[in-house]
């Protein structure tokens, strides 16, 4: 539907890749969203994730592994969306989650210095859209 935006909302190309947007920020959406671009084009996309909340990390932990299995992962700041930090869930105990269940995992602290080299989806709901919307509109 050419007027939704945040779901697989092509961004731009960069480095002759392109970049799209999505809102996914749920273990379930992000993997329907992969799920689909496996099935329709047969590529593994890079993997951009602003996690959302540290109550929905806390809740969905032991989901993720699962969905970024087959994916090169970058992993910005958690956003809190106004909640208070939980202990243990931190972007850094995130990332070493993942890399201890065989996800290939990375921090990306600074989007704007993500150079891509395949295609890639941003899932976002805090910071990152602005930036993904500043950025390349």
């Amino acid at each position: 539907f050419p007027g939704a935006k945040k779901r697989m909302q092509k961004i731009k190309k960069k480095n002759g890749f392109a970049i799209y947007s999505d809102y996914g920020h749920h273990p379930k959406e992000i993997n329907a969203v992969l799920t689909a671009v496996w099935h329709h084009k047969k590529i593994r996309p890079h993997v951009i994730i602003e996690p959302h909340r540290y109550s929905r990390m806390q809740y969905t932990w032991d989901q993720w592994p699962e969905v970024l299995q087959h994916n090169k992962v970058f992993i910005m700041p958690i956003y809190k969306a106004s909640e208070a930090p939980i202990d243990g869930i931190t972007t850094e105990t995130f990332i070493k989650y993942l890399r201890d269940n065989n996800v290939d995992a990375h921090a990306l602290a600074d989007f704007s210095k993500y150079v891509p080299d395949n295609e890639t989806i941003c899932f976002s709901a805090g910071r990152l859209s602005a930036i993904l919307e500043e950025y390349f509109v």
